[in-house]
């Protein structure tokens, strides 16, 4: 996906773009977005997500959805094994509206993990299909 694509959210109709991003970009919008949480004081649970890319940037591939203009959500892949999702995150302002199931979807994401006491996470992945291979005390790895 190196060049742009446009999709209409399945739950809003609203018009976004996803595009391949540098680990630059992702950490400006990761300042932005911690900033932002700090401030209405949402940090808990959201700032984990936020805290630097995964592994060495040049072994995953970064996916940003841009509404008007501006990063909304993004997505992280390994570039040896697309189908595995590595992060996931959404802005609070954003969430609700189709952005995850559409990177999900279009990156045709077989394998994640997520916190097992994520239950909003978790119903979205229950709901695109996804089953509770492995429960761990912490986490569980979902497959589709």
């Amino acid at each position: 996906m190196n060049t742009p694509a446009t999709f209409a959210l399945s739950k809003t109709n609203e018009i976004v773009q996803v595009v391949t991003i540098d680990a630059e970009t992702l950490k400006a919008f990761f300042v932005k977005e911690t900033l932002k949480h700090f401030k209405n004081k949402t940090e808990y649970g959201n700032i984990s997500y936020l805290e630097g890319v995964p592994g060495p940037t040049d072994m995953v591939d970064i996916y940003a959805v841009y509404h008007c203009f501006e990063m909304k959500a993004f997505a992280i892949v390994p570039t040896y094994v697309k189908s595995v999702l590595s992060r996931i995150y959404v802005s609070d302002d954003f969430r609700n509206k189709g952005a995850a199931t559409l990177l999900i979807n279009q990156l045709q994401i077989k394998s994640l993990g997520c916190v097992s006491d994520n239950t909003t996470a978790l119903s979205l992945y229950s709901t695109l299909g996804f089953k509770v291979v492995q429960k761990g005390v912490f986490t569980n790895n979902l497959e589709r």
